[in-house]
């Protein structure tokens, strides 16, 4: 909600700076959760025997599959195509491998 009301507002906002600061400490406060040894999820996430590097790759192939398929429904219903529809089956089971 605090992201929606600072993208809907502008600099010269009375509030705007106030609530860039307290954004950015709500962030700050949430990565140093997740940071915090050993029970913060990085700590958690080093100790297993997850490939980090792969589950990167998967993750983004996975967004820009995604952002692809959001683009290309949101143009099939501007062209009058009916409404958009989720994925299909088979590029879901390219993303969880089945």
């Amino acid at each position: 909600m605090l992201i929606n009301d600072i993208e809907a507002g502008s600099r010269g906002d009375a509030l705007y700076d106030a609530k860039i600061k307290v954004l950015s400490e709500e962030i700050k406060h949430h990565v140093h959760e997740k940071e915090m040894p050993p029970e913060g999820m990085f700590a958690q996430c080093q100790k297993t025997d997850v490939d980090l590097v792969a589950l990167r790759d998967r993750m983004a192939a996975r967004k820009e599959l995604l952002a692809h398929a959001k683009t290309a429904a949101a143009s099939r219903e501007a062209d009058g195509c009916g409404p958009a529809r989720s994925l299909t089956r088979a590029s879901k089971k390219e993303w969880v491998g089945t």
